[in-house]
């Protein structure tokens, strides 16, 4: 499932954050700086640490698709941030990002400052540092 329905199921809903609030209809005044941690690390995620492994700002949706566990065989943005957006009950992939990409749009700039991705290591916490 992409980040849109992984909300709506609210599988994933005790380590998500909407940033919505945080920060408003744009992002000119305020920012956000966290860990997203791969959907798949869920049990080793810690919301006192700042990581999450579901962000949702406004009609966006942002986690990390990483490879491994039971999401090994993943086909589609293999160990990328994905942005996705749901309006209408249709989500559309808006962006897979790596290291140091970007996507803008929306009125928001979302960045993967650095990534943690660990091959051949199912006990690792992969994550990536995200400014929003």
């Amino acid at each position: 499932f992409n980040g849109a329905k992984n909300w709506i199921t609210g599988w994933y809903a005790s380590k998500s954050i909407d940033i919505s609030s945080i920060i408003g209809n744009d992002s000119s005044s305020l920012f956000w700086i966290g860990n997203l941690t791969a959907f798949v690390d869920f049990d080793r995620t810690s919301t006192a640490d700042r990581q999450y492994v579901l962000i949702k700002l406004n009609n966006l949706y942002i986690q990390f698709n990483r490879a491994k566990r039971f999401n090994i065989g993943t086909r589609e943005a293999i160990d990328r941030v994905t942005v996705v957006s749901q309006e209408n009950k249709i989500s559309q992939l808006r962006a897979h990002l790596g290291e140091g990409q970007q996507y803008k749009g929306d009125g928001y700039t979302i960045e993967v400052c650095t990534m943690q991705v660990l091959n051949y290591d199912d006990e690792s916490t992969d994550y990536a540092e995200l400014s929003i």
